[in-house]
């Protein structure tokens, strides 16, 4: 175990909001407290944090029994912040890491992002790509069954049978990269998935248009409005959702 959620902290105390965190680790954490610490301060900033695991070697030498949910709470984290939480070996590290590279971009939106639990039959989700967006790419967590792309003329394509006219995929152990081939028909895009396990989709691209949010509630009195809130909205009073649109013209 290594202290890597007091990493994490200062990293998120330093770092502005509505920054990227990507974490390089093959251990446990051994500062545990910390963790309703952190989350507090990822909600705060809406800060993603993206984790990519590996097995440390020297461990699998000696044989020794490693609890399969050692590496739980950087899952919870990495759900909690909108992140990724990739699970890799040595060898395809390197491969893995280009999903840093999708998100530098500073134009980079994020389309659809979906937790899904393994299942027998496959489930359809939907996300929307305009004329501002290029250069989108699709992230898996997880092992597939099958991958079937939609697009809004019609035209499908399973991922696993080869190659098609809307994508090609990269698959790594731990993920799957798939890159839409431009040019993008607008409109509604569907993605077909059956997974053995549980995986996580992130769907991004770039675009010229996004938007900023928060969560506010109503106050009375001398300057009656809205306060925003700091954190997640608490259940049961009545909260307002706020956008703010950048990028219109």
């Amino acid at each position: 175990p290594e202290m890597c959620l007091s990493a994490i902290h200062l990293a998120l105390l330093h770092s502005p909001p509505l920054s990227e965190i990507y974490v390089f680790t093959d251990a446990s954490p051994k500062d545990r407290h910390l963790q309703s610490t952190v989350e507090g301060l990822i909600l705060e900033k809406h800060i993603k944090v993206t984790f990519l695991l590996t097995e440390d070697p020297s461990r699998r030498m000696k044989r020794e029994v490693l609890s399969p949910d050692r590496f739980l709470i950087y899952t919870n984290l990495s759900a909690l912040s909108g992140g990724l939480a990739v699970f890799t070996n040595d060898r395809d590290i390197q491969s893995v890491s280009a999903l840093v590279q999708d998100n530098m971009p500073s134009s980079k939106v994020t389309l659809l992002h979906i937790q899904k639990e393994a299942s027998s039959s496959s489930s359809t989700h939907s996300f929307y790509i305009d004329s501002t967006v290029n250069n989108t790419t699709i992230h898996v967590v997880g092992t597939l069954r099958d991958f079937i792309l939609h697009n809004p003329s019609g035209q499908n394509q399973s991922l696993f049978q080869g190659k098609g006219d809307l994508a090609t995929m990269q698959s790594y152990e731990g993920l799957s990269r798939i890159i839409l081939f431009p040019p993008l028909s607008p409109g509604e895009w569907q993605i077909e998935v059956l997974n053995q396990e549980r995986i996580m989709v992130n769907v991004i691209g770039q675009s010229s248009v996004d938007f900023l949010y928060h969560f506010a509630v109503a106050v009375n009195g001398t300057h009656p409005g809205l306060s925003r809130v700091e954190g997640s909205p608490v259940a049961g009073v009545p909260t307002f959702l706020l956008l703010t649109v950048t990028g219109l013209s």
